[in-house]
């Protein structure tokens, strides 16, 4: 038995599934090197210069997810 057809991709929906895991994949992977390069950009600046960007070193996490909102 056929499995049934994406009528947007021509492809099963079996094989799209997989690579939908697949892409979610890549996203996540590309989302940890992105975090890692902000991370170690951010870890090179002195205490003073961080302080200058209104930083402490305990922020640099927060900041490379994204998750230090600013007023």
């Amino acid at each position: 038995m056929d499995a049934p057809y994406d009528t947007t991709t021509g492809y099963p929906h079996t094989i799209t599934m997989a690579g939908t895991g697949f892409g979610r994949i890549g996203r996540w992977l590309s989302e940890r090197r992105r975090i890692g390069r902000t991370m170690a950009e951010l870890q090179r600046y002195t205490d003073r210069e961080l302080a200058d960007m209104g930083l402490a070193r305990s922020d640099i996490p927060l900041v490379a997810r994204g998750l230090l909102q600013r007023d």
